[in-house]
């Protein structure tokens, strides 16, 4: 989705917005300023990553005074744009919470409407497993890490989604012998999932290569451009003997291209 700056800023200059629950007179000049920095940045917003520093912006704001209704509005709109349509619903509810007589409410209830079809329509979409193709990155953040997880690469190969994650840095300590094996992506009808033995070094007292345990990483469009990967890792011996129990792990990447 390209999201074209002028839009977003005609949505946010024509807000008529009517705080109930906190007056003008009550609102910290501190909350103020992070509202005056959220439409810098949305101003100055060329991609959908740069709309990142705005909802971050609003959301300290809403920090500050949790029940100053304009934030909620404003981030509502933005998050809109972004396709986080759970989000966007969940704050712009807050508003008419907060401002239930606003001279807004009607047209922020049309909104809600829009937005749950932009809603149903979309998921129909991310069901599509070459929805998720693509390089992600953790967070966007286009920085190798010592983690496993910091970039994945979903591809479209002769009509068959498949590809993996990063090469894992295995140890000199560690050598062959240990570090993840990672199957075949599978499509499961809603995501993506990679079968997984997850390896951890061991004592040779324990175990000689190591402490094998299966594990699974599920792939799920939460947005356009946003993948969230939830990895569980079934119990095994830890390199102490102890039988460590189930680990569950998330973790959210950026499409970059």
């Amino acid at each position: 989705m390209r999201i074209t700056r002028w839009i977003l800023v005609v949505s946010l200059c024509c807000l008529t917005v009517t705080p109930h629950l906190v007056s003008a007179q009550a609102v910290p000049d501190a909350a103020r300023r992070h509202m005056d920095r959220s439409q810098a940045a949305l101003e100055m917003a060329k991609s959908p990553a740069d709309l990142e520093d705005t909802v971050r912006e609003l959301q300290k704001a809403i920090e500050l005074v949790p029940d100053w209704a304009d934030p909620y509005y404003n981030l509502g709109v933005v998050q809109d744009r972004m396709e986080r349509f759970d989000d966007a619903l969940k704050n712009l509810s807050r508003y008419l919470q907060l401002a239930p007589n606003a001279r807004n409410a009607q047209e922020v209830k049309q909104l809600i409407n829009k937005i749950e079809y932009r809603k149903e329509k979309t998921e129909k979409d991310w069901k599509d497993p070459n929805s998720l193709v693509g390089t992600w990155w953790v967070n966007g953040e286009t920085n190798e890490g010592p983690g496993l997880f910091y970039r994945i690469e979903i591809r479209n190969s002769n009509g068959k989604v498949e590809g993996g994650l990063r090469e894992y840095p295995v140890t000199e300590e560690q050598r062959l012998h240990c570090g993840p094996w990672f199957g075949k992506m599978e499509w499961d009808g809603t995501s993506l999932v990679i079968p997984h033995t997850y390896y951890s070094y061991c004592d040779k007292s324990v175990q000689l290569n190591c402490c094998p345990a299966a594990a699974r990483l599920s792939l799920t469009m939460t947005a356009k451009d946003t993948l969230k990967g939830t990895l569980r890792i079934a119990p095994y011996k830890d390199h102490d003997g102890i039988l460590s129990p189930e680990m569950i792990t998330e973790f959210v990447w950026k499409r970059i291209k």
